[in-house]
């Protein structure tokens, strides 16, 4: 079986009349089925210039569901007549010729390609319309639509897609998938839609009239307008819910963020609310308004794009998908790419900050990878950005909350230099040096966790200078891990020191050359598997109560840096559950490097006087200077679009 040149199987689903099944066996693109010693009927209707169907090729005869069933091929080879493709109607020019049965038209669909070379349902102005449903899901009927079955990683994603044009005459759809970036493919689609027919007046353009008995069956419905999506909720946190649309005709994706449900029924009852519930509303409708308009200032390479507003009946955000997740889930995070991380953040941080906007919520979960190659990362979540001038709530994701919002004030201010402690903290925890959070946590009371722990990452960063200065901590230190934010690096400034810093690239050949620049003797430190849901934002008060990322707090393994080898890499235990994120995510894994073992016989740098000023010494380390190569070229400034 030549499976390059197959385009997809159309099988019958099971009916008590047998007229879908019928439909199949009756046509003269049936196969029998593999496991039969049965033929195809004689062919009752179809087109009678038809030459006799070549006998099928011999198919794998392995146990499946699809075994006993007849089936419809479509083929490359086999081109259709007509530039409409692949034609099921009543009328007997159709290529597959359904029954005749009352609301099914002459020309009822087709299976061709889009302009996209996606393989599709197309519904050609039927009466009653068609119904294309992915996994149960989808439904609905239409008429002149089109659903996207093939060419398409999503459909491609789906169980069981089925074609319903009757009660009695459903058929399941199963596509193959093709390069459909490659030129043989490309040219094989282009054939297939140009059709070979050379009469005149094949199908008339499908302008024939609907049949004179065409009639809308008992209990049937007119078919419905306007898109039709299949989503997915894909995070909930304390502020909202985040659900995923893919549109079955455009293949379009898009996230759109919305209060919680108990929200949204509150919002749907406006006008019989209470006072009260009113006011909490029109609050609440005031932050998702001030979230929009932050966002629409916000246009930016590395921030993720605000595509829509819809502000009644209740608020809503459309923004762009970004197919990778969180960069919490993402496996096998080398040195080079975090620190694209750290520029690429920097970079939209700049922008922000220049703004007048501070995002106040940095973390891997709020870090979204847009794609691994090139590596691009963007900020996302900004339900917590605010005008610098206003910032003096407690808030923020636990560990990576600045140590000037854990003050206890009540003329408590700040600055948007919260957000390079948080990135810096980011870094860490991408390096697998950050201490363990849950274990301090639980050991100290919550009116001194905070400050505490600060001092806890600017202490465990120290120690592991101290042992091994390079110019990387020596810049996390003396720039973004400061604890007075008045003693803080700007992002503008964060990110011009970054291109100072010394370029490196880390593999193999470069490791007994680098393992005393760094800490880490592979390429690979950081492996997170972490479910990719969106983070509640936990305010201060409840920092104690809960993990800082919103999970239990049994589902992770954290590795203290004072007793662990160097190179050891923090682990996270927590299972990834089944979801359409962790299968969009399956092609941005990558398999996970072996460390190697510390060389006894390395030496290490005597230990130096360092101070957290003295961290600003622009001299670059002569072993960061022996370095192999350029990690990469930095651009001259934070990139804009």
């Amino acid at each position: 079986m030549d499976v390059k040149d197959l385009i997809a199987r159309v099988y019958p689903v099971s009916d008590t009349h047998g007229c879908a099944k019928e439909t199949i066996t009756t046509s003269q693109y049936c196969v029998p089925p593999p496991l039969s010693d049965g033929q195809p009927k004689e062919v009752q209707c179809g087109r009678e210039d038809r030459e006799a169907t070549e006998p099928p090729e011999e198919v794998d005869a392995t146990a499946s569901e699809y075994d006993g069933r007849p089936f419809i091929e479509i083929r490359f080879s086999k081109i259709p007549r007509s530039s409409h493709g692949v034609v099921f109607g009543c009328n007997r020019k159709s290529d597959v010729v359904l029954p005749n049965l009352p609301c099914l038209s002459h020309f009822h669909f087709s299976l061709t390609f889009d302009e996209r070379r996606q393989f599709i349902v197309k519904d050609l102005g039927s009466l009653i319309g068609t119904e294309v449903t992915y996994d149960t899901k989808g439904t609905g009927t239409r008429r002149n639509f089109t659903w996207i079955i093939g060419g398409n990683e999503k459909a491609h994603q789906q169980g069981k897609i089925i074609i319903k044009i009757h009660k009695t005459v459903q058929f399941e759809i199963v596509a193959f998938e093709h390069d459909i970036d490659s030129k043989s493919y490309i040219d094989k689609v282009e054939r297939f839609c140009q059709g070979s027919a050379t009469a005149e007046g094949l199908l008339d353009g499908l302008n024939i009239p609907l049949r004179p008995d065409t009639q809308f069956a008992t209990g049937a419905h007119t078919p419905g307008e306007g898109p039709i999506y299949l989503r997915e909720m894909v995070g909930q946190g304390g502020f909202g819910v985040v659900t995923y649309y893919w549109d079955v005709s455009t293949g379009h994706e898009i996230v759109v963020k919305r209060p919680r449900d108990d929200m949204v029924r509150m919002f749907l009852r406006k006008g019989v609310n209470s006072a009260k519930t009113e006011a909490a509303l029109a609050d609440a409708r005031g932050k998702w308004r001030r979230e929009a308009n932050n966002m629409k200032n916000l246009i930016h390479p590395n921030i993720v794009r605000l595509l829509r507003v819809i502000d009644d009946p209740y608020p809503q955000l459309v923004l762009e998908y970004i197919p990778g997740g969180p960069l919490s889930q993402l496996e096998n995070i080398t040195i080079s790419e975090s620190m694209l991380v750290l520029t690429q953040c920097l970079s939209a941080l700049t922008l922000m900050h220049e703004n007048q906007l501070a995002h106040r919520d940095i973390s891997p979960n709020n870090i979204l990878v847009k794609s691994l190659e090139p590596f691009v990362v963007v900020l996302a979540d900004f339900g917590l950005s605010k005008d610098v001038a206003e910032l003096r709530s407690q808030c923020g994701t636990g560990r990576f909350i600045a140590p000037e919002i854990f003050e206890d004030s009540s003329d408590r201010r700040y600055s948007a230099a919260v957000d390079i402690w948080s990135l810096g903290v980011v870094m860490c925890e991408m390096l697998g040096i950050l201490p363990a959070y849950r274990k301090h946590r639980d050991n100290l009371p919550k009116n001194v966790l905070g400050s505490s722990w600060c001092s806890i990452v600017v202490g465990s960063l120290e120690e592991l200078y101290h042992r091994r200065p390079d110019s990387l901590k020596r810049f996390l230190l003396g720039s973004m891990l400061v604890l007075s934010p008045e003693r803080r690096c700007s992002a503008q400034g964060c990110y011009e020191r970054v291109k100072e810093l010394p370029r490196r690239i880390v593999g193999e050949e470069a490791c007994d050359r680098i393992k005393d620049v760094l800490w880490r003797e592979a390429a690979v430190v950081y492996s997170s598997n972490i479910d990719t849901n969106e983070q509640s934002t936990v305010p201060l008060g409840d920092v104690g109560d809960v993990n800082d990322d919103g999970r239990s707090t049994d589902t992770m393994i954290s590795i203290d840096p004072s007793s662990r080898d160097d190179g050891a890499r923090r682990k996270f235990a927590a299972a990834q559950p089944p979801s359409r994120q962790s299968e969009a995510r399956s092609s941005l894994k990558r398999p996970t490097t072996k460390m190697a073992s510390q060389n006894p016989k390395l030496k290490r740098r005597g230990r130096a006087s360092i101070s957290q000023s003295g961290f600003l010494d622009a001299q670059v380390d002569q072993e960061a200077a022996e370095a192999e190569a350029l990690l990469q070229i930095f651009p001259s400034s934070p990139r804009r679009s």
